[in-house]
């Protein structure tokens, strides 16, 4: 496996933004989500207990991982503000605990044009 992919961009507060992700082995074959969960982190700063963090939306579907900003966590972000994440997946079969990060980067929380109340 090659893992951790790094990506960083800039996110429109309010918006959803969703990313899918489709791990693969070193070997090109598709890495099998079976028995894993997952998890997307946003967090003000690199850290094992950062100072603020929030859980955005993951979900495997089809050994794939749909991650998503919803405007709820979206809303949460201060503009011109960098933020970071991790997306991994765990296992745990057999007393075998599996923790494989598969995406991390930055977010620049930027504020958009949205329509008067």
């Amino acid at each position: 496996m090659s893992f951790p992919a790094t990506y960083d961009f800039n996110y429109y507060i309010g918006d959803t933004q969703t990313m899918v992700l489709s791990p693969e082995n070193s070997d090109g074959t598709q890495f099998d989500l079976t028995n894993y969960t997952s998890a997307f982190i946003i967090a003000s700063e690199k850290a094992t207990i950062p100072a603020w963090s929030v859980d955005a939306s993951v979900t495997i579907d089809n050994n794939e991982l749909v991650c998503e900003i919803q405007p709820s966590v979206g809303l949460q972000l201060e503009d011109g503000k960098r933020y970071f994440y991790d997306i991994d997946v765990r296992s745990n079969v057999g007393g075998i605990e599996k923790v494989y990060t598969l995406l991390r980067g930055q977010i620049t929380a930027v504020v958009g044009v949205n329509r008067s109340a």
